[in-house]
């Protein structure tokens, strides 16, 4: 394995910590002044005491991990590493549609100072299309085939492997929206995955591991202001970014 790649591991994961907190020590501020998050009135009396505390602070992370990734597809530009290049961008391009989707939301929920933002068959229409075209983008700019191979034996599952992504992709995403919901809880989670996901790549995926290493770092660096008593929640900003992200990743994690 190259021996600078654990330094640009390393590298990859300060710039994106560093990045978060200046964003979120940036935006914070700002957020007070114009995005407290409505509080779920059938949730846990002792969440009430959480009102008033902004929201859509995952504008830094998102900041701080597609730079870094973008700047990781950059230096596999360089080093005439095509596939993972367009791999890396594919990814973030595919994150930050999700976190798109979770800005309107959230300014939805602003709007009506509700904790209600875009209808579920709205949020799901938008995320199923954002799945279609970051598959459809793998298939035709990365090649990627319809066959999942084991240990074992391989399937090719041929207009099947369509639906089983989109499906595996949305579903993921949400489980990241639906675990936010307590002080620092989505954010660890999401910095246990992106550890995972640098541990199983390591040594024959840079491509992964460069993403992850900006993964863990944006979490770390969100952490520091998310964690209970939380100065800031990421809202579905943040938490359909680090859905989106974790599970498209896993597009690319393959064994060696």
């Amino acid at each position: 394995m190259n021996g600078d790649l654990p330094i640009l591991y390393c590298l990859a994961f300060l710039f994106s910590l560093t990045l978060t907190v200046l964003c979120s020590r940036i935006i914070i501020p700002t957020l007070k002044r114009c995005a407290e998050q409505p509080i779920y009135t059938e949730g846990p009396g002792w969440h009430i005491s959480k009102a008033g505390t902004p929201t859509m602070g995952g504008v830094s992370f998102l900041i701080g991990i597609s730079v870094t990734i973008l700047l990781a597809s950059l230096y596999k530009l360089l080093a005439d590493d095509i596939y993972g290049a367009l791999s890396l961008i594919i990814c973030a391009v595919y994150s930050v549609l999700n976190a798109m989707i979770g800005i309107l939301d959230d300014l939805t929920k602003l709007r009506h100072k509700k904790n209600a933002g875009l209808t579920p068959r709205s949020k799901l229409i938008l995320q199923f299309i954002a799945a279609a075209l970051f598959i459809f983008a793998r298939s035709t700019i990365i090649k990627d085939g319809t066959v999942i191979s084991f240990s074992f034996a391989s399937f090719d599952l041929g207009v099947f492997y369509y639906v089983i992504a989109s499906i595996i992709l949305v579903g993921i995403t949400n489980c990241a929206n639906l675990t936010d919901g307590i002080d620092g809880l989505a954010t660890t989670v999401a910095l246990a995955v992106g550890t995972s996901y640098l541990y199983c790549s390591y040594g024959f995926s840079d491509t992964v591991s460069l993403a992850a290493s900006a993964l863990i770092g944006g979490a770390i660096g969100f952490l520091i202001f998310n964690i209970n008593p939380a100065k800031v929640f990421m809202g579905d900003t943040g938490s359909l970014f680090f859905g989106s992200l974790i599970a498209s990743l896993a597009f690319d994690l393959q064994s060696p």
